[in-house]
């Protein structure tokens, strides 16, 4: 799954403005039955892990010196795993929804393995993964 982050993604952009950034650094990874269930939520964990280090890779801190904030969601309504990043300087991703920024990895990878649920999950909040680099 780490080879379509790299397909969708080869480099980073984090000079544009917030919402070009979001859509060219984002990468989407489908949420295909029988792949997406429970006995996998490992698997999502391990490819979010791998997604962030893969940004990482990409980040040149010389020319960026506010880092970026990578994040990640379950897209319920088209069934994707969604990863992107924007330019550290900014707060946080732009959604125009009410999001719960404080979802843990853990929490996006069980979202990967819930099959019916609503446009924004158990939660009634978009459950939004956040981590910055470096570490602020």
């Amino acid at each position: 799954m780490i080879d379509e982050v790299a397909e969708d993604v080869p480099a980073l952009d984090l000079t544009s403005e917030i919402n070009s950034q979001a859509l060219t650094n984002m990468a989407m990874i489908p949420l295909c039955a029988p792949f997406a269930d429970e006995e996998n939520r490992d698997s999502f964990r391990d490819v979010l892990q791998a997604a962030f280090h893969y940004y990482a890779g990409l980040l040149d801190l010389s020319e960026h010196p506010h880092g970026f904030l990578f994040y990640a969601w379950v897209d319920a309504q088209a069934s994707q795993l969604r990863i992107s990043a924007i330019n550290g300087s900014f707060s946080s991703p732009p959604f125009g929804c009410d999001c719960d920024f404080s979802a843990s990895i853990d929490d996006i990878a069980a979202d990967c393995t819930i099959r019916d649920h609503s446009l924004f999950g158990p939660r009634n909040r978009l459950a939004v993964w956040t981590q910055r680099l470096p570490n602020t």
